[in-house]
């Protein structure tokens, strides 16, 4: 389904064409090959004195977490448990070489998660980020140490064409068919004065 983002400027294609979708086809996997060219591309991106924050946890339906990681998703993001994988988004909170608080951790995560986004969506796979988790169940299943802290879970794989076969319940299967919509540019941006939103 294509959902270009209505706007008269020059976006490139990724941009453009990027949105998230509920809707993931269950019989298709992502390669392991793609599934690491994605995680490379966040690999690449920039961050505050090149710390490198972010943490992808990556669970694909074979892995035996991967039940117990679907059941930490809110009831109204079951959705996302028919997608090839999901992805559980961490930021470490400190810096590593003086321990320091890192408050761009998050920002930074933000900008590596962007550039995995970007590289699926040119190679043909969705994403769908959550915040709609059991937060602390999550990271006391997985693990995460208190120096790092739980962001998002994102569903990668591919996006399925028969929406009305994929599960959804109306109100998501009418967002999934919906338009897409942003704040007008002056709301978000301005320049030369003073905070003026």
């Amino acid at each position: 389904m294509n959902k270009p983002a209505p706007t008269p400027a020059d976006l490139i294609d990724p941009i453009r064409e990027r949105w998230s979708p509920r809707a993931f086809d269950p019989s298709q996997a992502v390669a392991p090959e793609l599934l690491n060219e994605v995680l490379e591309a966040a690999r690449w991106a920039p961050s505050c004195f090149n710390e490198q924050p972010w943490r992808f946890l990556v669970f694909g339906k074979d892995d035996a977490l991967r039940p117990d990681v679907e059941a930490c998703l809110n009831p109204t993001n079951q959705w996302a448990c028919q997608a090839s994988h999901l992805l559980v988004i961490c930021a470490m909170k400190q810096f590593a070489k003086n321990e320091k608080d890192n408050r761009h951790a998050a920002y930074d995560t933000g900008a590596a998660t962007l550039a995995l986004i970007l590289q699926a969506q040119s190679k043909g796979l969705a994403s769908h980020q959550m915040a709609g988790f059991k937060r602390e169940e999550l990271e006391t299943l997985l693990q995460i140490p208190v120096q790092a802290e739980c962001l998002s879970v994102m569903a990668l794989g591919y996006e399925c064409e028969a929406k009305e076969e994929a599960g959804l319940s109306p109100e998501h299967l009418e967002k999934e068919k919906g338009p897409r919509m942003r704040k007008e540019l002056a709301q978000i941006a301005s320049s030369g004065q003073v905070w003026s939103f």
